[in-house]
């Protein structure tokens, strides 16, 4: 979708040119944005969100949305390149963000409820041995859709098809684990699941284990949440944290 349809109502196109006269006054910081229109655009953005009268999607008559759901800030408050097309929960600077760090400073694989199979634990030890990189985070966070699907499957059957399915049998042993323990908040299964992939991550990469062992490197797992933007320690390997630090 282009402005041509608003041009000399709402706004003024240059002739001649692909831009809109500077005159223009947007009436807002950023763009709001339909999910469902770019989940079936393969991420595209409308120039028509950033106007400042839009609100509302007329073709699957819902609202816009004015935040990202992984970093809950502001999207496209400055021009993106076109090889860079910005998805909605695949924030690329989510944890830059996160960690007040700037692009490229980290060494980011992200995975659906951080499982870990052969491709991460290889991302990650090319990290640790090739890299240099002297801590390796397990990020997770509240409101984890793969931790709700994966309780949704045991508890009620409703178990997802494709390489989902894959996810959900990975994340099961944490989500059983913390139900063995009469675990209840769904804060507590998060956190279950952290340790778990923790403890995976050590058991199944020895040179992740050596590197530890060798006071090299630590690995942390952190409770990331949504809301506020703080992370809560949930377990460390190889890193000296207070015990009232650690949940």
């Amino acid at each position: 979708m282009t402005l041509r349809p608003y041009d000399g109502h709402a706004v003024v196109i240059v002739p001649g040119q692909r831009r809109v006269h500077r005159q223009l006054v947007w009436g807002r910081a950023g763009s709001r944005f339909c999910p469902a229109c770019q989940a079936g655009s393969g991420g595209r953005w409308q120039l028509a969100w950033r106007l400042g009268w839009s609100f509302a999607c007329t073709r699957h008559h819902v609202l816009l949305a004015d935040r990202c759901p992984a970093c809950l800030r502001t999207p496209r408050l400055r021009a993106h390149p076109r090889r860079d097309v910005p998805r909605l929960g695949l924030c690329s600077s989510a944890a830059e963000i996160i960690f007040d760090r700037g692009l490229g400073d980290l060494f980011v694989v992200r995975t659906a409820g951080h499982v870990a199979g052969p491709e991460v634990l290889g991302s990650i030890e090319y990290g640790v041995s090739v890299l240099g990189a002297p801590l390796v985070v397990v990020l997770g966070h509240d409101a984890c859709g793969a931790v709700a699907a994966t309780r949704a499957a045991i508890e009620g059957g409703m178990s997802a098809g494709g390489y989902v399915r894959d996810v959900i049998e990975r994340v099961t042993p944490s989500v059983l684990a913390a139900r063995a323990a009469g675990r209840t908040e769904d804060a507590d299964f998060i956190a279950e699941h952290i340790r778990h992939t923790v403890d995976l991550l050590l058991d199944r990469s020895r040179v992740l284990a050596q590197a530890v062992e060798a006071g090299q490197v630590a690995v942390v797992g952190l409770s990331y949440r949504l809301a506020d933007g703080t992370a809560r320690l949930v377990t460390a390997r190889g890193l000296e944290a207070p015990a009232d630090a650690v949940s």
